[in-house]
């Protein structure tokens, strides 16, 4: 903590350093210290999309959706390729029971981006809404990307396997 803290210090727009910060403080259950911290970042820069998902994500730990929401789909205005805002919204919206529209963001990123972290969150939901084909073929996309990906091995052997009658 304390090589984050000089290191905030020596370079305070170096926004990896204020997420390990804002990890610790979220862990300790310091929200609003937490907030402040990342409602620094957004009045020194509010067109960029990291510090925005910071504030989210601090209200994601509180179970605050109503202002983590906001946050996530402005972190997205301003960087449209920006995963982090996309993989925690898609959360969100699962956490909320909204899980087409955890859909809908994920299918939206990954049309336009090549993203292993995206592919299996989408291909998760899938399997958990029991639409095993959509999942498989996700699972297959992620495949085409990175061949070696374990996860994605195992989980398409598990659908394949268990969900054979399901899939076309």
């Amino acid at each position: 903590r304390k090589a984050f803290e000089q290191s905030a210090v020596l370079s305070p727009d170096y926004l990896p350093a204020t997420e390990r910060l804002l990890d610790f403080e979220i862990a300790d259950k310091q929200y609003a210290a937490a907030i402040g911290r990342a409602q620094q970042q957004i009045e020194k820069d509010p067109k960029r999309a990291q510090p925005w998902a910071l504030r989210a994500k601090v209200y994601l730990a509180q179970r605050d959706f109503a202002h983590a929401e906001p946050d996530l789909l402005k972190a997205i205005e301003v960087d449209p390729k920006f995963e982090a805002a996309y993989l925690l919204l898609a959360q969100l919206y699962i956490a909320t029971e909204r899980q087409d529209q955890a859909i809908g963001k994920l299918n939206a990123f990954v049309e336009q981006n090549k993203s292993v972290p995206a592919l299996l969150q989408l291909a998760s939901i899938h399997e958990k809404t029991k639409n095993y084909a959509a999942a498989s073929d996700t699972y297959e996309k992620l495949l085409a990307i990175n061949g070696n990906n374990v996860i994605a091995l195992n989980n398409l052997a598990v659908v394949y396997s268990e969900r054979f009658d399901q899939i076309d």
